[in-house]
């Protein structure tokens, strides 16, 4: 079942506190899937309730499969302070 994510930092610089794995495909370098790889105690991502082996789906209404790798990095470098996402848990 799908859910919805809400980080939410103070300022811009902050961290959010999880890694991802970017799977893409070989030939046209799109995005497969997103997973949550790691997440930081006590850190943004962890408060939120993200948890390792989660599928990012949508990044701020982004769907993740329609981005190549680096499209898909950058949705989380320039996002504002309230990231958006929705997810499939992995567990």
């Amino acid at each position: 079942m799908k859910a919805k994510i809400i980080l939410q930092r103070s300022s811009a610089q902050e961290r959010l506190g999880l890694g991802i794995a970017v799977e893409s495909d070989d030939t046209e370098n799109r995005v497969i899937a997103v997973r949550v790889e790691q997440i930081d105690p006590d850190s943004i991502a962890e408060k939120a309730g993200l948890q390792v082996g989660d599928r990012i789906l949508q990044i701020n209404n982004v769907d993740v499969q329609n981005c190549t790798r680096q499209q898909c990095l950058s949705l989380f470098q320039k996002a504002s302070l309230t990231i958006t996402m929705m997810i499939f848990p992995g567990k």
